[in-house]
């Protein structure tokens, strides 16, 4: 069987780390190797999920034996290692959310459209079974024609006292991810615009 073999741009974002937990048992996919500008915490992830850890990043990025790459450092990073990434042809998972800026959303689109890649955000709540049942459900009119919708999106790690000081504190960092809101509002944001479509006119009060 062939295999999908994949690199790690960082394990900043502990997702990464859940993703190769998972995937390290799947039969089509070949866990290669992973950088990380913190290396103590980049060797000890690669110990655990059976990467081969590269202290220099364009030694994953420019690996012709791995197809593609988890982006997953800190958010106001990714333009420069997708940019790079996809100018080597390697498709790409980006953690959410894109960017910091519009103009760095640009970039990466840009990037991604000159090398002709494979790219994809990664909102995985819309692989949750319930959220999923919902979307069906809609599809089949079941509810009728939808008038209010309210979602509540909770943030439960921020009650964790280790979050902002230990090496996650990068998520209520100003410049390296805006906030915490910024970051996870924009599974909410993700969540309407899959279930309901785009919208036709937003208005702000």
């Amino acid at each position: 069987m062939d295999r999908i073999r994949i690199g790690v741009l960082s394990h900043a974002h502990g997702h990464a780390n859940t993703y190769c937990q998972v995937m390290r048992d799947f039969p089509d996919v070949k866990l290669v190797a992973s950088w990380d500008d913190d290396q103590a915490r980049g060797r000890q992830a690669a110990q655990a999920y059976g990467l081969e850890f590269r202290p220099e990043a364009d030694a994953v990025i420019k690996d012709p034996r791995i197809d593609a790459l988890i982006i997953a450092c800190e958010t106001n990073r990714h333009a420069e290692l997708i940019e790079r990434a996809a100018a080597a042809g390697k498709h790409l998972l980006c953690k959410k959310p894109m960017a910091t800026t519009l103009e760095d959303c640009d970039r990466i689109i840009a990037a991604v459209r000159r090398a002709g890649v494979k790219f994809s955000m990664a909102f995985q709540m819309r692989q949750d079974p319930v959220n999923r049942k919902m979307k069906q459900l809609l599809g089949e009119d079941a509810v009728g024609r939808v008038f209010l919708v309210r979602r509540r999106h909770t943030i439960n790690v921020l009650l964790n006292p280790t979050f902002g000081t230990g090496g996650t504190r990068w998520h209520v960092d100003p410049a390296a991810n805006v906030g915490m809101f910024f970051d996870d509002a924009t599974h909410a944001a993700d969540w309407f615009y899959w279930m309901l479509g785009a919208p036709r006119s937003v208005t702000a009060e």
